[in-house]
C-alpha cells in the first residue's frame, strides 16, 4: 500500500510543513512506503476548469498522486480555512486522486479560534469524491512550535525517513519531533497510525485484519485527549 504526506504551505518557514514532515516521518517509522510532495516546489497554475488539466506541472502532480491509499495534509489555516493551494490542488486533480481514499488533516493555525476551518474542505472531499476522512485531526496553534525548526526550510524531508535502516527512521521521527511540543507530535503519530488502519480497513473490508483495523482506528479517533 501507498501513502503521501501532501504539504501545502508556500511559507518559506511554514509550521504547517512542519507537521508534513514529522508525519512522513512518523508514516515511515511504521514501515508505510510513504511519499513527500511539497507543493510550493511545485509550479502549478489556477485552475480554470478548462486548459489547465493539460499543464505538464498538473499531469506530474496527478501521476505522483495515482494509486495512493492514504493521504495525509499538511495546511495553514488562513482566514478561517484551508489555504488557496490545497484547494487549487484538488480541483486540478479532481476525482481520480481522491475517490474513495483515506485522508487525515494536520492544520497549523495562529490560535484556537479557527478550530473548525478545516470542515469546508473535509465536507467537499466527502460529498464529491466520498473521500473517507480520519474524524480526529491535528490542529497546531503558534505556541505549540518551538522557534527553531531543525528540518530544511523547504523540500522534501531527510532522505533518512524513507531508508532501510529502522535505527535511521527511529532518528527522523526523534529530529522532526523537535519542531513541535510533546502533545502535538503524539497526535501526528497517532494520525499517521489512524491513516494506516483506515487504508487498510478499506483496502480489505471483509478480512478479519480489515475489520480490526477499523474498530480500532475509529476507537483512537473518538477517544477523548
Amino acid at each position: 500500500m501507498r501513502y503521501a504526506v501532501l504539504s501545502s504551505s508556500h511559507h518559506p518557514q511554514s509550521r504547517s510543513r512542519r507537521l508534513a514532515r514529522l508525519a512522513h516521518a512518523c508514516l515511515s517509522a511504521r514501515g508505510a512506503n510513504a511519499t513527500f510532495i511539497d507543493l510550493a516546489a511545485r509550479t502549478l497554475p489556477l485552475c480554470d476548469g478548462s486548459g489547465c488539466y493539460g499543464d505538464p506541472e498538473v499531469q506530474r502532480l496527478r501521476q505522483d498522486l495515482d494509486n495512493i491509499d492514504g493521504f495525509i495534509i499538511a495546511t495553514p489555516i488562513y482566514n478561517y480555512g484551508a489555504n488557496a493551494v490545497l484547494k487549487n490542488a484538488i480541483e486540478l486533480t479532481g476525482r481520480g486522486i481522491w475517490l474513495e481514499r483515506v485522508v487525515g488533516f494536520a492544520c497549523a493555525a495562529g490560535g484556537s479560534g479557527s478550530y473548525m476551518s478545516i470542515m469546508p474542505i473535509v465536507n467537499s472531499l466527502m460529498l464529491d469524491f466520498r473521500t473517507v476522512v480520519v474524524p480526529r485531526f491535528v490542529y497546531a496553534r503558534e505556541e505549540d512550535f518551538v522557534d527553531q525548526d531543525p528540518a530544511a526550510p523547504s523540500g522534501a524531508p531527510n532522505s533518512a525517513a524513507s531508508g532501510d535502516s529502522e535505527a535511521a527512521r527511529a532518528a527522523e521521527v526523534a529530529r522532526t519531533r523537535r519542531a513541535v511540543v510533546d502533545a502535538i507530535a503524539d497526535r501526528v503519530d497517532s494520525l499517521a497510525a489512524d491513516v494506516i488502519r483506515f487504508a487498510t480497513a478499506l483496502r480489505n473490508p471483509s478480512s478479519e485484519a480489515g475489520t480490526e483495523s477499523m474498530r480500532r482506528a475509529r476507537k483512537a479517533s473518538t477517544e477523548a485527549d
